[in-house]
Formats: C-alpha cells, sequence, structure tokens
C-alpha cells in the first residue's frame, strides 16, 4: 500500500489534535487519555515562535 494512502487510513481511524508545546497541562492531560505525539512543527503568532505537537490516538 502506498504510504500516503496508509497514513490518510490511520487518520480516518485516529482522532486528532494540535498543541502548543508551552501548554505543558494540557499535553499531560491528552497523553493520560492515550494521544501520542507524531509530528512537531513551528507556529507563530505576533513574531513570537513556538512549536505545535500534533496529537493523535487510535479510535477503539
Amino acid at each position: 500500500m502506498n504510504s500516503n494512502l496508509s497514513e490518510k487510513a490511520l487518520i480516518l481511524q485516529s482522532s486528532l489534535l494540535q498543541k502548543t508545546s508551552f501548554n505543558k497541562r494540557a499535553i499531560k492531560v491528552y497523553e493520560r487519555l492515550g494521544f501520542k505525539t507524531f509530528r512537531t512543527c513551528e507556529g507563530e503568532i505576533s513574531n513570537e515562535k513556538f512549536e505545535i505537537y500534533q496529537m493523535r490516538r487510535k479510535v477503539i
């Protein structure tokens, strides 16, 4: 299977969310609920850069 297709299939079977790295409390809560960081990227607001965690969890 094409890796792009398999990633799309995984996304359809997962719950997705994004959290900023400075929001430690929310990250801990979502990790306790089974979410795992699968990608990070950089964001910017008012010339301030910050890291964004993309998190997902498999839907049961």
